[in-house]
């Protein structure tokens, strides 16, 4: 049995998972973010942006399910997605929508966060810095999104928590080839 608990941070309200047990089913795609719960609960969140793999234009109504648990949801307008508390693991994530080939992310592993350079805020899974990571920082500092998957990685410019100052650092360097933000911990 899975419970939860209630976690409140910068006024929103999470649920934490606070069991590693959880039902598997198989049932049934695309960029994958992370988010490290609190160690105690060895669960993590995982979220990302559905995008049209042609133009990089972000897909509302895909339909995204993770094959070992069954969960599954429905992408926002903006193309993002969320699943929250997941155990720490590997995953099969499959996407689809009408009109288009599903896709199917195998070995997605669950409980890493911040890889490489901070930076990929969305947390996809090339690892690479782009203007995606600006809106989603964006959305999520002055538009209530949803929150970064991996706190170390929007911490851009490495110096307490996200802030202002991570934007123009991410910016400075997507946009003004400023330098490269530092190494994750």
């Amino acid at each position: 049995m899975i419970k939860y608990t209630k976690l409140i941070t910068d006024n929103r309200v999470r649920w934490i998972c606070m069991s590693s047990t959880r039902l598997k089913l198989p049932i049934f795609i695309l960029l994958l973010s992370m988010m490290l719960a609190p160690a105690e609960s060895r669960c993590t969140d995982l979220a990302g942006i559905v995008r049209e793999a042609a133009t990089g234009t972000p897909l509302p109504s895909v339909s995204v399910v993770i094959l070992e648990t069954g969960d599954s949801t429905v992408s926002d307008a903006l193309g993002f997605y969320f699943f929250p508390n997941l155990v720490d693991g590997t995953y099969t994530v499959l996407a689809g929508k009408s009109s288009y080939v599903p896709r199917v992310l195998a070995n997605v592993t669950v409980g890493v966060c911040c890889v490489g350079f901070r930076g990929n805020i969305n947390n996809d899974p090339s690892d690479g810095i782009d203007v995606s990571d600006v809106v989603y920082l964006v959305s999520y500092s002055f538009k209530g999104g949803p929150a970064p998957p991996c706190p170390e990685e929007a911490n851009v410019n490495g110096i307490g928590g996200i802030d202002i100052a991570d934007l123009t650092v991410l910016i400075s360097y997507s946009f003004k080839n400023g330098p490269a933000p530092p190494a994750c911990p």
